[in-house]
């Protein structure tokens, strides 16, 4: 998908996001903690809050948790290379 794509996430069945998202937290507990991935996980939080099929108290934990994740990108970058992530 290109940047320019929009993503129509009633079509993406939320189960794939949550996998994605279990497969990036397991890469984040072998690897450690980079910023790429906290990116990453942050951004399927993302997508997990703004899915229709999620409920009130999910899009409400994935949206406060994505804050956490999105920190800890930021934590990670170099200071110039800072800006790109919000």
């Amino acid at each position: 998908m290109h940047d320019d794509e929009a993503l129509d996430l009633a079509t993406v069945p939320g189960d794939r996001i949550v996998c994605g998202l279990l497969y990036l937290l397991t890469q984040w507990s072998v690897r450690g903690g980079c910023a790429s991935l906290a990116l990453a996980v942050s951004r399927h939080l993302q997508l997990l809050a703004e899915h229709p099929d999620s409920s009130a108290p999910l899009r409400a934990n994935c949206l406060r948790l994505r804050e956490h994740w999105l920190a800890h990108a930021i934590q990670a970058t170099p200071e110039a290379a800072r800006g790109a992530l919000h």
